[in-house]
């Protein structure tokens, strides 16, 4: 093999020995962002207290969470000021908060360069915690299986995050997360300062 591109960057990897041929590609699949489509464009602008963006990724659907689990959270969310939107595959969900707004897909990146978006609640899957990491957006982190643990356990290390877990969280879990992420300055900070470098 003459050369392997690493889905790592120096900034935010542990250190690690390397050696000719092996290139650090992390975050190239970041692009500059793209204007987002008007309802999205209005819903962002219009929170005057913020953003919370949800999304599990791609692989796994929110459609696949326990019914209880989606009434836990869509509970919690009805305690915020701030809105959010959840990416969520279709209408099944039933009655929602009004500060609860559900599409079936959603431009991720785009959405994350919003000034108005406060937090990601993520399943910590690489490329969200690059995109996140990238706009300076701190996270609140669930994972659910392989890597995203150790991402999460990362994201958590490098101060920009907080970490629940799936199976134990309760709406005051969540609430008081999104709440501390939002409301102590460190976590933007640290994210920010992540972006730079």
């Amino acid at each position: 093999i003459s050369m392997m591109l690493i889905n790592s960057h120096r900034s935010t990897d542990v250190p690690r020995p390397s050696m000719p041929g092996l290139i650090d590609v992390a975050g190239v699949h970041i692009k500059k962002a793209k204007p987002l489509p008007e309802d999205l464009q209005t819903f962002l602008d219009n929170s005057t207290h913020g953003v919370i963006y949800f999304s599990v990724g791609s692989y796994m659907k929110s459609t696949d969470m326990p019914v209880e689990k989606i009434n836990l959270i869509l509970h919690a969310f009805s305690q915020l000021k701030q809105n959010v939107l959840w990416k969520f595959e279709n209408s099944s969900i039933g009655h929602l908060p009004p500060n609860v707004k559900i599409q079936s897909w959603l431009p991720q990146n785009d959405i994350l360069a919003h000034p108005n978006v406060k937090v990601f609640i993520s399943h910590g899957g690489i490329f969200g915690t690059q995109e996140s990491i990238h706009w300076g957006v701190p996270m609140l982190c669930i994972p659910f299986f392989g890597d995203q643990f150790r991402n999460a356990m990362r994201s958590v290390q490098d101060g920009y995050a907080r970490w629940l877990h799936f199976g134990k969280m309760t709406s005051d879990d969540l609430v008081q997360n999104l709440r501390l992420l939002i409301n102590d300055p460190t976590y933007k900070q640290k994210a920010v300062e992540l972006s730079r470098k």
